[in-house]
Parts: C-alpha cells; structure tokens; sequence
C-alpha cells in the first residue's frame, strides 16, 4: 500500500460490472411463492459478496485518507503551536497596556473633576462672602466665570475617548482570545482560531 500521504482511488471498472445489473434484478423480482423467495434469497446472498468486495476495494483507501487527514490536522496544530502562543503573549501585553492607558485615562479624569468641583466650591463661597457684603453683582460675575471655567472642555473628552483608539486593527478587545472578531491585514472581518 502507498504512503498516508499518497491515496489510489479504487478501480471502477473492476466493480461497476458487478454492481450495475442489480438495481434492475431487485425491480423486476417478484416475490409470490417458495421459488421466488428462495430466489429473493440468493439475490441477498450474492448482494452481500458484492458489498464484501466493495469493501475489501474501498476501506483501505478510506483508512489511508482518514490516517492521511489526521496527519495533517496534527501538522497543521504542530505548525500553529508557536504561532497560536506568540499571539497569545502579544494579546496579554497589549491587553495589559490598554487597560494601563484606560486607568490612567480614568485616573486624569476623576483628578480633574475633582479640581473642578473643587475650584467651584471656592468660587461659591468667594460668592457668598461678596453676597454678604453687599455684592450681589460681582457674586454673580465670579459664579458666572466659575461655570464657564468648569465647563467640559472638548479637548478633555478626546482624551477621555482616547482610550478607544488605543485598539489598533488586528487586535481584538475580547477577554476570549480564541473567538474575538478580528479584522484582517486588509481590515475585513475574519475569526481568531485557536
């Protein structure tokens, strides 16, 4: 027998003039007495030969594929060991990075919140001491100017949302590595396999 790797199809024409004639036997068989019965008989002795020689034929080559097959899914796995790890360890570094510039990202945010609420506090009671002195105009300048200081900043929301950029394409954001949606080098959407 040839190698795993090398399959011979089984020769038809050794078979086929076996097989052929029985489809129109087994349709114009007509089983009403003993004699026809013994005859249906024969026919499924003679059949069962016939599958017999199918399978003397066939197996062999179906086992040479099936150990052909497995072979390579086990090279293919062999192959992707080194790769399916590096990947792996590039994902957690990346992961390990992003959450690193999200925390600080969070960090900034909650510091800055802070020093606003802060410095409104401050002006609110700067306020109240120039409303207790009779003030009431420049306790609202200074309330006005204290809102207009605390106000969002657009340039703080690009950085709260810097975050999101941080994931370049390629990478997944998936804690399950192995079934994250990914895009490919082209940027189509492809599967992590593992």
């Amino acid at each position: 027998m040839n190698s795993s790797r090398e399959i011979v199809p089984v020769d038809e024409t050794a078979l086929t003039p076996e097989i052929e004639p029985w489809a129109g036997m087994a349709a114009a068989l007509e089983v009403v007495d003993q004699p026809s019965l013994e005859t249906a008989a024969r026919y499924l002795h003679d059949i069962k030969a016939i599958r017999e020689k199918i399978a003397e034929a066939c197996d062999p080559v179906i086992s040479a594929a099936h150990r052909a097959h497995k072979a390579a899914v086990q090279q293919k796995k062999d192959f992707e060991v080194p790769l399916l790890e590096a990947e792996r360890l590039i994902k957690s570094k990346s992961a390990n990075y992003i959450a690193a510039e999200e925390r600080k990202a969070r960090e900034a945010a909650a510091l800055e919140e802070a020093t606003r609420k802060e410095a409104l506090a401050t002006a609110e009671k700067e306020a109240r001491e120039l409303d207790e002195m009779g003030e009431a105009e420049l306790a609202d300048h200074v309330r006005t100017e204290a809102e207009a200081d605390s106000a969002p900043d657009p340039q703080r929301s690009e950085t709260s949302t810097r975050h999101r950029r941080l994931t370049p394409r390629g990478i997944g954001r998936s804690v399950d590595w192995e079934r994250s949606s990914v895009e490919n080098s082209e940027g189509l959407p492809c599967k992590a396999v593992a």
